[in-house]
């Protein structure tokens, strides 16, 4: 085969494996701390599911990390049980700054449908905070998953992969 047309099959086929190919160089998911804030003592099986519902409405395409409430009060030094709406932003900071944990947005969920409270928090990676607090009222399933559809575009603020 004649040289050149060797280096011009090569080319094509380098380029077509190429371009075929998805770059991946830096590109990764969206970290989220996810954290059932639900006091222990009226957790229930409906709050569970509250609280599961909401995650599932924020997306399948973020990679979501847990931990407990406990656990994360101890990282954010607020272990005297201070409500998490009252956190002052610096705390959230504290979190989603901290390279050592890896996350890009915290979110804080705290549901309790057999009292109509929802209580929500997310800090996303460009920091600031956004905090939903909403008593008397009806959490169905189509209101939590309208609550994580709703505060999904904004968990994606200042993500930059």
């Amino acid at each position: 085969m004649n040289p050149i047309l060797r280096g011009c099959c090569f080319t094509a086929f380098l380029s077509t494996v190429l371009i075929a190919t998805p770059s991946l160089a830096g590109d990764r998911p969206l970290e989220v701390l996810f954290v059932n804030m639900t006091p222990d003592a009226l957790a229930t099986k409906r709050s569970d599911e509250c609280v599961k519902q909401i995650r599932h409405a924020l997306g399948k395409d973020i990679d979501f990390q847990r931990t407990g409430e406990t656990r994360l009060r101890k990282r954010v030094r607020k272990t005297n049980g201070e409500p998490f709406l009252d956190w002052p932003d610096a705390t959230y900071e504290r979190a989603t700054s901290n390279p050592s944990w890896g996350i890009d947005t915290l979110v804080l969920v705290d549901c309790r449908p057999e009292t109509n409270i929802l209580n929500l928090a997310h800090s996303p990676a460009n920091h600031g905070v956004t905090k939903i607090r909403m008593h008397s009222v009806n959490l169905t399933k189509t209101t939590t998953k309208w609550i994580g559809r709703a505060i999904r575009p904004r968990i994606w603020v200042g993500f930059s992969p």
